[in-house]
């Protein structure tokens, strides 16, 4: 017959608590930090008439059930754009210069000065469409590297 005493165990259970209330903290501010940087490089990425487009990307918190931090990051928003003959809402320049600058944007017009200008600024990138979603792929590995590591740190404290 084995016996086993186990000892500490309202210790460990009061530790696993503390764990789980730090780790929920330590990803929303890793989870932050990886969405400022989306939205920094999204800056670089977005091609540039008047500046509008490129100022207006954003973050955008909020909180869904039992408080889970929701992070969207997003451009458009209020305000109109001159394009051709008329203007068209700001959500909607957002939209297009996301999914089609090339084929809609570039083909009509060709680049404009301020988004040639951006690209030769910055020629390790590429100025053109899905600025958003090319910005988030870049980053998507470095928030799972980081919110591992900062929960592993945690659990080791």
């Amino acid at each position: 017959m084995i016996k086993m005493k186990v000892t500490g165990l309202a210790p460990a259970i009061l530790r696993l608590r503390n764990i789980a209330d730090t780790v929920p903290s330590t990803a929303r501010k890793q989870m932050t930090r990886s969405a400022e940087r989306i939205v920094k490089v999204a800056k670089i990425l977005v091609p540039r008439d008047t500046g509008l487009l490129e100022e207006s990307i954003r973050i955008e918190k909020s909180y869904g059930t039992r408080g889970r931090l929701q992070i969207d990051i997003v451009a458009g928003g209020t305000g109109e754009v001159l394009r051709g003959d008329g203007y068209i809402t700001l959500d909607q320049y957002a939209s297009v210069v996301h999914e089609h600058y090339e084929d809609w944007v570039i083909r009509t017009n060709g680049m404009g000065p301020n988004t040639l200008a951006k690209q030769a600024a910055n020629p390790e990138h590429v100025i053109g469409s899905k600025f958003l979603e090319r910005a988030a792929v870049a980053e998507e590995p470095k928030l799972e590297r980081n919110i591992i590591q900062s929960i592993l740190q945690v659990t080791e404290q």
